[in-house]
């Protein structure tokens, strides 16, 4: 088991890593969609499943530059098209929660596959802003690596969809947040954050700390 504390050290250092001796990978994210590393079939990604827990959904890592400590997803409902959910983090030692909405879409799987996206916004607004993307997960759904682009369904912005902000997030379910799963890891650092200044939300504390206000998971 490799402790919390160690996993964000460990987080530096591999950017320090991609920094002096960058990693030759493909130009095109595509690359990497294959999301297998071998010939044998997996199943296709799929964004419902790994949301749909009781558990609580840590952001272990992220590239964006917003240090939100012990930020946690709390599923609150969920259908096959949309999920109604908690989104929490530490401000002043305060939990800070928003009630979020996702609509579930198809980024790169097949119309006949499983949702592999959702457009994210705040419960009621007119608009769902922001879409997150799932581009990697583990054989048993208890990590993925998350595509976040920002204001990706705002119009009349300045600037063509590819050149808005995207980030990437490690997100981990809290069964598996002491030791999260080494090719999910690989995957995040190698493909996804290689070269990328890497901010680490998640310690030990947030265990304690974190307070989840939980709705019906009916919907």
């Amino acid at each position: 088991m490799i402790l919390p504390r160690k996993l964000c050290d460990f987080a530096v250092f591999y950017f320090i890593i991609n920094m002096l001796a960058p990693l030759s990978v493909a130009d095109d994210d595509n690359s990497a969609f294959g999301y297998q590393s071998s010939e044998e079939y997996y199943e296709p990604i799929n964004l419902p499943k790994f949301l749909d827990t009781n558990e609580t959904i840590w952001t272990y890592y992220t590239t964006s530059n917003k240090l939100k400590s012990c930020k946690a997803d709390n599923i609150a409902s969920i259908t096959p098209y949309e999920t109604l959910f908690t989104r929490s983090h530490l401000q002043n030692n305060k939990s800070v929660t928003k009630l979020l909405w996702g609509n579930f879409t198809r980024e790169f799987n097949l119309p006949w596959e499983p949702y592999d996206a959702m457009d994210v916004g705040k419960k009621g607004a007119p608009l769902l802003k922001h879409k997150e993307e799932l581009v990697f997960q583990d054989l048993n759904y208890t990590c993925a690596v998350i595509k976040i682009t920002w204001d990706a369904n705002v119009i009349g912005i300045a600037f063509s969809y590819n050149q808005r902000k995207v980030t990437y997030d490690l997100r981990v379910r809290n069964t598996s947040v002491d030791d999260p799963d080494e090719e999910c890891m690989k995957m995040y650092f190698d493909y996804f954050a290689g070269g990328v200044k890497t901010l680490c939300l998640y310690d030990n504390i947030c265990q304690k700390l974190h307070k989840p206000k939980f709705w019906s998971r009916k919907m």
